[in-house]
């Protein structure tokens, strides 16, 4: 709508000056001096290079504020994961893991594979859409994280150091995937 009125204010600053030096106004005159084709083909020229900078600011402007929105959403699931960790991590201490324990690694984790799920379906709108192909591997790392926080005797046993290994391994894959699609959704053009 923008480049119409553009277009129209143009059109007006063009006939002004035409009618002008037509009737000898503001000291124009038609002569060699102004040619009203050449002109006319600078304010098209005017236009063009008015509605390509126009076009490309708003364009740009739409993708770093997609960009942003995924970022802020993987911040999100990051910090979730930095809580589920916090939780497990409390749990690993303890001789036996209680009803209340259970409920909140068990609440983190389904908050996690929901924002997980969100910003998988934000990806594959956004015009950063592309890398949507890589996202399976997140999904099937956070399935691996979330096989190591709950398998064994979960929640009636104590985590081993080897189920403590695996978790601590799952979460670092998981995170790094996780920080290199941000990378990737940051440096996206």
């Amino acid at each position: 709508m923008r480049a119409l009125w553009l277009a129209l204010v143009l059109l007006a600053g063009f006939c002004a000056v035409v009618l002008s030096a037509r009737y000898c106004l503001f000291g124009f005159y038609l002569n060699l001096e102004i040619k009203p084709v050449d002109l006319g083909i600078l304010t098209v020229n005017l236009f063009i290079a008015l509605f390509l900078t126009q076009y490309f600011h708003e364009r740009a402007t739409n993708l770093r504020a997609e960009k942003d929105l995924l970022i802020s959403d993987l911040r999100d699931v990051l910090a979730d994961l930095k809580s589920s960790r916090d939780t497990l991590s409390a749990c690993h201490d303890a001789s036996r893991i209680n009803k209340s324990d259970k409920k909140a690694v068990l609440s983190v984790l389904r908050r996690t594979a929901n924002r997980i799920g969100h910003v998988e379906s934000a990806l594959g709108m956004s015009q950063c859409s592309a890398l949507i192909k890589g996202f399976d591997d997140i999904t099937g790392a956070y399935l691996e994280y979330k096989a190591a926080a709950t398998g064994g005797g979960f929640p009636f046993k104590i985590y081993s150091q080897d189920q403590i290994s695996e978790q601590e391994r799952t979460y670092r894959k998981l995170v790094t995937k996780l920080n290199a699609l941000l990378f990737q959704i940051n440096r996206h053009s």
